[in-house]
């Protein structure tokens, strides 16, 4: 079997409401979604977020090297891109780029194998996937209105935003701890917002809520600085911004500077490279979380992985369409798109990834990506407070 084209949409979904973190508010998802096209007929489908130097890459460099290749041989189809001139030195674009590719590449392997692609990643071993709610920065009143509504609706694990003002965080942790009682985790992230002293002033503040974890509450090039910040709290740490890459997941697990990593296969290079840093940190008992999907080409891949590694064991970042809370997209592009069921997705069980496009929106939402006007990002920064 023989690569013989990679064709790009560019799409965007709006979210129910836009979400505020840290760093700015995010309204949209914006993703490439891949085609790969073969010689025997089959044709994979991957995705990736959007960025003009991801989707530049994968038309001007990555779909001249994989014409021609067997999909089959992702070690050499990564590899050879990564291995090159463009891929080390825009690495993090890199891995984006042909990590969208290489789930097309999986997917025509499940395809051609007729087998799902988590029974080709080393089977079932976990039947449903526990997901989080993800709650924006808001006041501490709605935050914890959108967190009931969740936990009404069986999930177990919230993601609460924070990083906007001091007294506010302890705040929304406080009142959502109240409001859910303590059957139910709370994740913390502050999306880098805090210097290693304030970090460790607030997360020892924070304690006594009985947080699962604190995620990227520093800047995410300060590994040594998370590490003292983990030493210095009673709190479990997790890394995510600070893995962006699988050289800088190798750092965090040998640096012992997180007790959670949190990362996904378009950072990593691709699903294959995702096992191999959850592999390595399986070894040292760190559990690995996968971050946020966008649409349900996404999905899928997630939740193929979720099923299938051992140490992905607690609930994912995989927000759902149609939710009544947090982050959700108004809409997909699969035909079938994924429902919650009390806090859980399942992984499809057709081969491949299991999902395909609906073309009618796929068209819709790559005609809104052209109308979207693009002097405005997908994350923009509101007036300061």
């Amino acid at each position: 079997m023989e690569i013989t084209d990679v064709k790009t949409t560019l799409i965007t979904i709006p979210f129910r409401e836009p979400v505020r973190v840290s760093m700015g508010i995010d309204s949209r998802i914006s993703a490439v979604i891949i085609e790969l096209e073969t010689d025997e007929g089959i044709t994979g489908i991957g995705e990736t977020r959007y960025s003009e130097r991801t989707d530049a890459m994968i038309h001007n460099e990555i779909k001249q090297l994989v014409i021609g290749k067997d999909p089959f041989d992702l070690e050499r189809v990564v590899k050879h891109y990564l291995g090159s001139g463009r891929g080390l030195w825009w690495l993090e674009a890199a891995n984006y780029a042909v990590g969208g590719v290489e789930a097309a590449c999986w997917d025509v392997m499940g395809k051609a194998s007729r087998q799902p692609v988590y029974k080709l990643m080393g089977g079932c071993y976990r039947e449903r996937v526990p997901v989080t709610a993800f709650l924006g920065i808001d006041t501490p009143d709605r935050v914890v209105k959108e967190a009931i509504r969740a936990v009404e609706q069986g999930v177990g694990t919230l993601k609460l935003k924070v990083g906007r003002d001091p007294v506010e965080d302890i705040e929304i942790v406080r009142q959502v701890r109240d409001a859910v009682g303590y059957g139910v985790e709370i994740r913390v992230d502050p999306n880098q917002a805090w210097s290693p002293p304030t970090a460790i002033r607030q997360i020892n503040k924070i304690a006594k809520f009985d947080p699962q974890y604190i995620e990227q509450p520093i800047p995410r090039w300060d590994l040594d600085g998370l590490a003292m910040v983990r030493r210095r709290v009673g709190v479990p740490i997790a890394m995510c911004e600070g893995i962006l890459d699988p050289y800088r997941a190798l750092e965090a697990i040998t640096s012992r500077a997180a007790d959670f990593i949190s990362t996904d296969p378009n950072r990593l290079g691709g699903l294959l490279w995702f096992k191999k840093v959850a592999g390595m940190a399986e070894l040292a008992d760190i559990p690995v979380i996968l971050h946020v999907s966008s649409a349900g080409v996404t999905v899928s891949a997630w939740l193929h992985l979720a099923t299938s590694t051992p140490n992905v064991a607690y609930a994912n970042d995989i927000p759902t369409v149609g939710a009544d809370f947090g982050q959700s997209a108004v809409d997909d592009i699969i035909a079938t798109p994924f429902k919650l069921d009390r806090g859980y997705l399942r992984v499809p069980k057709g081969n491949g990834l299991g999902v395909e496009l609906e073309r009618a929106k796929l068209a819709k939402y790559a005609d809104l990506f052209k109308r979207t006007p693009k002097g405005k990002p997908e994350m923009y920064f509101p007036p300061a407070y």
